[in-house]
């Protein structure tokens, strides 16, 4: 059965090693990766960094080139993590998140700063076994957004947070669907007590470290963790829906990957927003 196990940790570089990096090379030997929205890279960035959202990344690895070195950045190190792991599953070799992303490199404590930086799993895994990781992990995105919704009922993100709830649990029954097509068997792919031990929501990390880290956090720090969760699930679902060979089953991922990118859109609107 799928688990957590599936997900391995970000390379990472502090500042400082990035700087002195930068110090030692040229720039046109390695590529320095900002995926922040535009409006933040407008604001300020590092010197010769090439600009692209994290919700682009996937449409655009052909601009980059494979065989130079990357640092990837944002504002705090966390949607930098999980484009280091896009880079990563795509084949990149040689990829660094900066931790700490441009709140470090301008000496300022990066508040939204959490072990997320995960990135996607073993290859030749069975379908089914994804399926199942998928339902772990969606269970505990809705799990997640929910107490996100109650903790910020009274501004804009927790009307956001509470449609992005319904909308797991809605892939969930997409899921359970999909698990019966593929098994011919009834009822969810894992029991409440498998889902419940695995304590593992989209990024790999576990929910009860998530949901205490996010107590007292501003909103701002929490939507760049969720567009970071998305990506993910975006990636998840690719991953899997281009592995199946039975075409319904995989429109079916295929269509799910692309309500997570519908979702993180709006949460890089909601984020926008918050650093305006």
């Amino acid at each position: 059965m799928a688990d957590s196990s599936l997900f391995r940790a970000t390379p990472t570089w502090t500042v400082g090693q990035v700087r002195t990096y930068m110090e030692e090379r040229k720039p046109e030997e390695y590529t320095l990766l900002d995926v922040r929205q535009p409006e933040e890279y407008t604001e300020g960035h590092l010197p010769g960094s090439l600009l692209i959202p994290l919700g682009q990344l996937h449409q655009r690895l052909d601009e980059l080139d494979r065989s130079k070195p990357a640092i990837v950045y944002c504002r705090s190190g966390v949607r930098a993590a999980n484009g280091t792991g896009v880079l990563l599953n795509a084949g990149f070799e040689d990829v660094r998140n900066m931790d700490g992303g441009f709140m470090a490199w301008e000496g300022n404590v990066a508040t939204g700063a959490l072990e997320a930086g995960m990135w996607w799993f073993q290859d030749a895994r069975d379908p089914v076994d994804y399926i199942s990781l998928a339902w772990i992990l969606e269970e505990g995105a809705k799990i997640f957004y929910s107490r996100m919704a109650e903790q910020y009922a009274t501004e804009d993100a927790g009307s956001l947070f509470k449609s992005l709830a319904a909308a797991e649990a809605h892939h969930k029954d997409t899921l359970r669907n999909l698990y019966g097509a593929l098994t011919g068997r009834e009822g969810d792919p894992l029991s409440p007590e498998e889902v419940a031990a695995h304590d593992t929501m989209e990024g790999g990390v576990s929910l009860t470290k998530v949901l205490a880290w996010a107590d007292g956090k501003q909103a701002i720090d929490v939507l760049e963790l969720s567009v970071a969760m998305e990506v993910n699930a975006y990636d998840l679902y690719l991953k899997v829906g281009e592995s199946l060979e039975a075409q319904e089953s995989k429109a079916i991922l295929l269509s799910l990957a692309q309500e997570e990118k519908v979702h993180l859109d709006r949460l890089n609107e909601a984020l926008v927003r918050q650093n305006r």
